[in-house]
């Protein structure tokens, strides 16, 4: 765990680690509500996906009482008309707006992933982070990361956080933490908080939560991560994927609108009406190359493994060059 993060509350996957810090939220602050943003995904249980601001919540809304969703650092389409010329960091200031609105010391706690993956890795300002901390701390209010997609390596640091220069109160991780060998997610909680829990019950806790099963293959995950050096591996694999994309989009520019890396986590964003959306979607699948496409955003999302070697990644990203040519008919 970063430094800090003295208690840790072990479940069975991400979604349920959402769960239970948004009880801990609630029950040391004694507040009820939260705040997160409209393209965020923080899993598929009944509060996680109250949280959860893309297209998995309508379907099973109202969800869970007091969420308050605020609008997105997305700088390629910004929510409030801005370039990156003339911005002034108005999404951060967005958060810090919606806890004052919503009234002082109601406010649990705000849950950020520190980049958005599922909803088209929304790369945040270097500011943005500190900003909304301070918006936390001034409001008396919890900063929650949730570190399920981008935690152990995704980005080239052990924590998407730590590219930012600040500390969450928690963080909520799973997938990575056992490399989804086991079934394992974890709330780590910061000394600051930690001690609430020396007088109070957390009232939480399903039979298999900490299984030996989920914890030994954590225990070997992380192991392998250290010896093989695959947090440091992602972080010097980073720039040839950026500039891979780069290059493909300059390449398509009349198709790929742009591109967002960090770490090995990027996207693209693709001009396509329904046809050449499936032509792409099916020369990939020719081509045997997995890409999370997302129809409704005309996205594609790429998360290569951390073992991956620059032979591999040339070859995945020469595999999506093509499938791009091939969405216009011959």
């Amino acid at each position: 765990a970063p430094e800090g993060f003295t208690k840790v509350f072990f479940t069975l996957g991400g979604s349920e680690a959402t769960e239970n810090a948004l009880k801990i939220a609630r029950m040391v602050t004694g507040r009820h509500k939260l705040v997160s943003r409209y393209r965020s995904y923080h899993g598929a249980t009944m509060g996680a996906l109250s949280l959860s601001g893309d297209w998995r919540r309508p379907p099973l809304e109202p969800g869970i009482a007091g969420v308050v969703h605020a609008m997105d650092c997305y700088c390629d389409r910004c929510p409030f008309g801005k370039t990156l010329d003339t911005c002034q960091r108005e999404c951060a200031q967005h958060i810090g707006q919606v806890l004052d609105l919503e009234g002082p010391g109601t406010v649990a706690a705000v849950f950020l992933e520190p980049v958005p993956g599922a909803n088209g890795v929304l790369v945040p300002p270097e500011e943005y982070w500190p900003m909304v901390r301070e918006a936390c701390d001034r409001h008396g209010t919890m900063l929650v990361a949730d570190e399920v997609l981008t935690g152990f390596g995704r980005t080239g640091r052990w924590f998407g956080f730590q590219h930012f220069d600040v500390t969450p109160d928690l963080i909520t991780v799973g997938k990575g933490l056992t490399a989804g060998y086991g079934a394992l997610g974890a709330v780590l909680v910061h000394e600051r908080l930690a001690s609430h829990f020396d007088e109070h019950t957390l009232y939480g806790g399903l039979t298999n939560y900490a299984h030996p099963l989920g914890v030994a293959a954590a225990l070997e995950a992380i192991a392998v991560y250290e010896e093989e050096g695959l947090i440091e591996r992602a972080a010097a694999m980073a720039p040839a994927l950026r500039d891979g994309l780069a290059a493909i989009a300059a390449k398509h520019p009349g198709r790929v609108r742009c591109t967002r890396s960090i770490g090995l986590l990027a996207a693209l964003e693709i001009e396509a009406d329904a046809d050449a959306w499936g032509r792409l979607g099916a020369a990939l699948e020719r081509r045997r190359v997995y890409m999370f496409l997302k129809g409704r955003t005309r996205m594609v999302v790429m998360a290569p493994p951390l073992c991956v070697t620059a032979e591999e990644l040339e070859a995945g990203l020469g595999a999506l060059d093509e499938a791009i040519a091939e969405m216009d008919p011959a």
